[in-house]
């Protein structure tokens, strides 16, 4: 997701994939929550001190880490869910702008990110200055959204490492 994102990678984004993407997320966060919210239901018998207290503590730290993955989870399903309704659009707005580029006899040239005249052009044909602006909007909102998903996953990432790090402590 790294990297600056072109037309042919546009056109091959799913929207549908992002989708099973965050459903699945979703899925894995109600799961942990649910492990998390039977751990705070077990009953802890015996006194304050020795090994009960142990699990008890135990316990405490599993459920937490639990609720530290749903919220993981929770942010990515969120964020893969908001890319999967950006990349739609883009896709729309890509096709519009085929079809108007082809209306005017221009072609997007998918290796060069541009508008080009179309086997129909007369040879002196330019391409639209207005069409090759949006071209070029369609392509940094294309590499926006990407960046605000693999933020999202790397947050999501780093979180994790945290909450392990800080497990392994205790």
């Amino acid at each position: 997701m790294n990297g600056k994102l072109r037309l042919g990678d546009i056109d091959r984004w799913d929207p549908e994939s992002l989708r099973q993407v965050a459903r699945a997320a979703l899925l894995r966060a109600e799961a942990a929550e649910s492990a998390a919210q039977g751990l705070t239901d077990l009953p802890v018998f015996g006194p304050v001190d020795g090994p009960p207290a142990a699990s008890a503590q135990a316990i405490a730290v599993t459920r937490n880490r639990l609720a530290a993955l749903a919220e993981e989870a929770r942010v990515v399903s969120a964020a893969a869910d908001i890319a999967a309704g950006g990349v739609e659009d883009l896709k729309d707005r890509l096709a519009a702008l085929r079809a108007d580029a082809s209306g005017q006899q221009l072609r997007i040239d998918a290796d060069s990110d541009s508008v080009v005249p179309g086997p129909m052009s007369p040879v002196d044909g330019r391409p639209s200055a207005v069409l090759q602006g949006e071209l070029e909007a369609i392509v940094v909102e294309a590499n926006r959204i990407d960046q605000t998903l693999a933020h999202a996953i790397e947050a999501a990432d780093q979180s994790r490492a945290r909450t392990r790090a800080g497990a392994e402590v205790s």
